[in-house]
């Protein structure tokens, strides 16, 4: 993964983030301080709009590597 392509991941998860209602989320911003009901409907909605399969861990992830799985996931179909 390039940097430009990590950086275009990370906006996508930002972007979709936002969408579910999550306030101005960063790539450092780890998911498990997010409204778990939001994260869920914005990681469905990555799936399904990428095509992609990936596992969310909340305790363990920050935007930036969720936005890495997605890469992961989209490179590997």
């Amino acid at each position: 993964m390039t940097t430009a392509e990590q950086k275009e991941y990370e906006q996508y998860v930002m972007e979709y983030l936002e969408d579910a209602g999550i306030v101005e989320p960063t790539p450092g911003t780890r998911l498990v301080d997010m409204d778990r009901e939001k994260l869920n409907f914005a990681a469905l909605q990555l799936k399904s709009d990428f095509d992609a399969s990936f596992k969310l861990e909340p305790s363990s992830m920050t935007v930036s590597t969720l936005a890495q799985e997605l890469w992961k996931a989209v490179k590997s179909r």
